[in-house]
């Protein structure tokens, strides 16, 4: 699944103010990782193929981030 498709692209919204580089980075990682994972039905597999990582490492970071996919 291509991304970067032809597909309406949505953007996140971050609140700068008083913030850590790192609570920026881990904002934008779990918001990005939430949504390949919806893009994908909730297939981690496809998911992290569109993150461009291994499945490891994506089912390392989406658990890192407490992100848990609801799909039936």
């Amino acid at each position: 699944m291509d991304m970067a498709g032809s597909e309406k692209q949505e953007v996140m919204s971050i609140n700068l103010a008083a913030r850590t580089w790192s609570d920026i980075i881990k904002e934008v990682e779990a918001g990005y990782f939430s949504h390949i994972l919806t893009k994908t039905g909730g297939n981690k597999t496809q998911a992290a193929k569109c993150a461009g990582m291994t499945i490891e490492t994506f089912r390392r970071k989406i658990r890192s981030y407490n992100i848990h996919t609801v799909f039936h």
